[in-house]
């Protein structure tokens, strides 16, 4: 189901990011992070664990939602007083899987990419541009079609930057990854409504 790049770039378990770094830039090296723990033997192992193949297409993607949730919890980076983060780093999706088990909006969203493209979907880390909020934020999309959660973007007026190489001839739907019983399908706003993330820098004044 997916079309992944034929090279993945080498890179270190996780990055430092300057905060000049440009948007597009950043989504690159999600995308090659995705890219690369998707072919990481580990990573497929949590997968498989997580979302065992004889489940639906959407069970097994919530699945995986819910088995990443158990190893791994949602920690942001260190921000200053008005809410921008001081440093922000991006890691190796086994990194946050085995080792940190936690993460922020990035990371997370780059560890349940990474497994489900593991597992045959063509699935990217999205960044969500959020002007007049002091961070952006950082979502998984999987390529599928005839969801119910495909009409959630459109009540939102969003810019959003995938990765170049993304492509997928059905619908994009939304895997919001931080917040625990999240549901696939379903817009990452809606489900900060629904799950009450009141204390979220990283999320818009609709969801407080």
């Amino acid at each position: 189901m997916t079309t992944p790049a034929l090279v993945c770039a080498v890179l270190p378990s996780e990055i430092d990011l300057p905060n000049w770094m440009p948007v597009y830039i950043r989504v690159e090296l999600m995308e090659q992070l995705v890219c690369s723990g998707a072919r990481n033997p580990a990573v497929l192992a949590f997968a498989e664990r997580f979302a065992p193949p004889w489940l639906g297409t959407i069970e097994r993607l919530q699945a995986l939602l819910d088995g990443m949730h158990s190893v791994v919890v949602y920690e942001p980076e260190p921000a200053r007083a008005d809410g921008t983060v001081i440093q922000e780093k991006l890691r190796q999706a086994i990194t946050t899987l085995a080792e940190k088990r936690m993460g922020d909006c990035n990371n997370l969203s780059i560890a349940y990419a990474a497994m489900a493209r593991a597992l045959g979907f063509n699935a990217v880390a999205t960044w969500v541009h959020q002007p007049g909020l002091p961070v952006d934020h950082v979502a998984a999309q999987v390529c599928l079609g005839g969801n119910p959660g495909d009409k959630a973007a459109a009540r939102y007026d969003l810019t959003l930057t995938a990765p170049p190489s993304a492509s997928c001839k059905l619908t994009w739907v939304w895997v919001e990854t931080t917040l625990p019983g999240a549901r696939v399908g379903a817009h990452p706003y809606d489900e900060a409504v629904r799950l009450g993330a009141i204390s979220r820098t990283d999320l818009p004044p609709l969801a407080k």
